[in-house]
């Protein structure tokens, strides 16, 4: 009988493994991830703005970082698919290694397995007519749903702030800084974008120039927590890697 099962390992150790070395994964994810941004900026965009929307429209909306189910949207729920991964197996590793708070560790990789749900789903979306009907529409706040969502992430900050001063200097700045660039393109550009859109509308190089700016920073800020978290668990775990053992065993 076949079982596949995932554990940690020591790179000193000399099972059969398929590994995958966490810095591996993060770099990939930055080649990615820069492959995305320098194909839609040096020549999508150049094509929308040169020779209009009607031109090649299917392959700019494939690449076109303001709309959902394409390459980026599916780039970024992959992305944050990986931290929760991650994040779910430092959870493990410090609960085996007796470390600080493991259960923090989980909580992240939950908040993350929602954040990529809501990126392929668009679950935030939904919330914006409900936040109207209860606050008003103003145009800051065309895009209503970053108000519940702002108040979630102070709730976020001061619920896990007692948890980034006893991580390592490094990996703390990390996180913050990773965070800071999410926060400020998915909420901070957004409502600047809904602020635009309910002035002047979205055919107009201000308003694609604010949805390109918000999407890098929130892909940036994702990919700088994953290789915040790669380089965590390696200096972490002593540079352990998942690896997926097949072992055979005979009845």
């Amino acid at each position: 009988m076949e079982r596949c099962h995932l554990r940690w390992t020591d790179r000193f150790a000399h099972p059969a493994p398929i590994a995958v070395h966490l810095r591996v994964v993060s770099r990939t994810a930055k080649l990615a991830y820069c492959v995305l941004i320098l194909s839609r900026l040096i020549v999508l965009q150049s094509v929308m703005f040169w020779s209009g929307y009607h031109l090649l429209s299917g392959l700019l909306a494939a690449f076109s970082l303001g709309a959902e189910n394409n390459f980026p949207a599916y780039f970024s729920t992959l992305a944050l698919l990986a931290c929760s991964v991650l994040l779910a197996a430092m959870a493990i590793g410090e609960t085996r290694q007796e470390g600080y708070q493991p259960s923090y560790w989980a909580a992240l990789s939950g908040i993350f397995l929602f954040l990529s749900m809501d990126e392929m789903m668009s679950i935030h979306e939904r919330l914006s007519e409900p936040v109207k009907a209860l606050v008003g529409e103003t145009a800051v706040f065309h895009y209503a749903w970053v108000l519940p969502y702002g108040v979630v992430v102070v709730i976020f900050v001061a619920a896990f702030s007692r948890f980034l001063i006893h991580l390592p200097r490094r990996t703390a700045l990390f996180f913050v800084l990773s965070g800071a660039l999410y926060v400020t393109g998915a909420l901070g550009f957004e409502a600047l974008s809904g602020y635009h859109y309910s002035r002047f509308g979205a055919k107009d190089v201000a308003y694609v120039a604010l949805q390109t700016i918000e999407e890098i920073l929130e892909i940036s800020g994702t990919i700088l927590f994953l290789y915040a978290l790669a380089d965590y668990a390696e200096r972490r775990f002593e540079a352990m890697d998942f690896c997926l053992m097949r072992d055979v065993a005979s009845r």
